[in-house]
């Protein structure tokens, strides 16, 4: 499977409807490593689509939930004594998938357990909290942003930290976004060595990522200036923000603030790698969209 679709990823368009085709084995599948090899390729699949093609992304939506629903009906959301590794990694790897493409009852479940959560933290167990906090707020109001914004202020794990700031930076509103946004920059509120992680889990979420890019290009030379360019996760989060762009106008904006800003420091790779990326989701634009396109409407 990964084969298929990294010969599909590249010069070999006419094998991308054999990819989807093949993918379809995926129904009712636990086997953690036969995921493993698809999710990536099916996740960047969808971002595009829903960027490039928002008319069709609704049938890979579906294509997508008839691939994981059976899984998904036959797992739980709760770890037991008795599972093996393969079968704790699998779990939310299929409830991530299914609350991504939209299978509304997994949204309502991962809606219901941070409220649960909320109530009481231990209601949440295991390596389901990244999921349930992730998901659970992608479809919050104002005022469950608020107490999860509180209960971050409230922990002291450094880790459980960062599983909250993920979710508070879900959010579909752009208002709270940007109150983030603006509440991260203090150092005493969000940890220096957490910033970055902030910026790309907003640039994650399609209604925050023309925020923080922007963010990021007006800012720079202060952001500079803060953490210095030999910073690592100053110099990496640009292939973050970056990773779904995917047109001329995009790759222009990206090429004209390296003019601006030559010295890349220690983002000197990231950004070489972010051009390419780029410059690679361009070619998928018009190599394959029009394909996947024309597979999806006889889905």
């Amino acid at each position: 499977m990964r084969d298929l679709f990294s010969l599909a990823n590249g010069n070999y368009s006419e094998d991308f409807s054999l990819a989807l085709e093949f993918a379809q084995i995926l129904k009712g599948e636990t086997e953690f490593l036969l995921w493993d090899c698809a999710d990536g390729h099916l996740r960047k699949i969808g971002k595009l689509l829903r960027k490039t093609s928002p008319e069709v992304y609704p049938t890979y939506q579906k294509y997508m939930q008839s691939l994981v629903e059976k899984a998904y009906d036959s797992l739980e959301w709760k770890d037991t004594e008795d599972e093996d590794l393969m079968k704790r990694l699998i779990k939310p790897k299929i409830i991530s998938l299914a609350c991504e493409f939209e299978l509304q009852k997994c949204r309502q479940q991962a809606s219901e357990l941070l409220n649960a959560s909320l109530e009481s933290p231990e209601n949440v167990l295991g390596g389901f909290r990244d999921v349930v906090y992730k998901w659970g707020m992608y479809q919050a109001d104002n005022a469950t942003w608020q107490l999860v914004w509180q209960r971050y202020m409230n922990e002291q794990d450094p880790q459980e930290r960062v599983r909250l700031l993920r979710g508070l930076a879900s959010i579909q509103n752009a208002e709270l976004i940007t109150q983030l946004l603006e509440l991260s920059q203090d150092d005493k509120i969000v940890r220096k060595q957490d910033y970055f992680g902030v910026l790309k889990y907003i640039g994650q979420n399609p209604i925050g990522n023309p925020i923080v890019w922007n963010f990021y290009k007006n800012e720079y030379m202060k952001l500079s200036e803060k953490f210095g360019i030999d910073n690592k996760y100053f110099g990496r989060v640009i292939q973050d923000l970056t990773t779904e762009f995917s047109n001329e106008d995009e790759l222009k904006e990206v090429l004209e603030l390296f003019e601006k800003y030559p010295n890349g420091g220690a983002g000197t790779n990231a950004r070489k790698y972010a051009v390419e990326n780029i410059i690679n989701n361009i070619h998928w634009r018009s190599a394959h969209s029009s394909k996947v396109e024309e597979w999806l409407k006889n889905f």
